[in-house]
């Protein structure tokens, strides 16, 4: 018997989590990552690229509707809003991030916000001192930091979701670097 090997010792294999578990059904194709739908655990990795994630890794619940219903928004926006709240799909995933990503994302949640705010204080400042053109420009620095927050803050996002698989877009290649190929036709693709 090995002097140097204890068998009751406990596993050498990492337990920080951020190998892929045995069983789990996660692809690549490109730049997309696929998934089974009723399977939303990530490695606890950042997605974004590929270090170990900082805990706690927080469940999110993705929407993805057909791009076709877009074309409701031209009959009327609350017909849109309907219809894409009924034809929607969801599903839950955990993907991970690092701390360096943590904080871009935090940075980005404060530029949407403190955007929005200033822009609204601003613009009504703007309005009420009878400067409309001021409180139009205002309106549009508010919108453009709202629209630069989400980008920033935006995780990963769904670019299909169907009955068995969920794509999702935003990984980083280091990550689905780790992954391997997604081949259509394989029994569960898993093989």
């Amino acid at each position: 018997m090995d002097a140097l090997r204890n068998p009751y010792a406990p596993s050498t294999a990492s337990l920080s989590g951020a190998e892929i578990r045995a069983g789990a059904r996660l692809w690549r194709l490109d730049n997309v990552l696929i998934m089974a739908r009723d399977d939303g655990d990530l490695p606890k990795r950042c997605v974004k690229c590929n270090e170990a994630a900082e805990e706690p890794t927080k469940t999110r619940t993705v929407y993805w509707h057909h791009p076709g219903f877009y074309v409701v928004l031209l009959i009327n926006i609350i017909a849109y809003v309907i219809v894409a709240l009924i034809a929607r799909k969801k599903a839950q995933v955990s993907p991970g991030l690092c701390a360096t990503h943590k904080q871009k994302r935090v940075l980005g949640l404060w530029v949407g916000w403190g955007g929005f705010i200033l822009g609204l204080i601003c613009m009504f400042v703007a309005f009420g001192s009878e400067s409309p053109g001021l409180g139009l420009l205002f309106l549009l620095a508010m919108f453009a930091a709202i629209i630069t927050g989400i980008v920033m803050s935006r995780i990963v996002y769904p670019k299909r979701i169907d009955d068995r698989y969920v794509q999702l877009k935003g990984c980083g290649e280091a990550f689905l670097a780790g992954l391997p190929e997604f081949r259509p036709g394989a029994r569960d693709y898993g093989a």
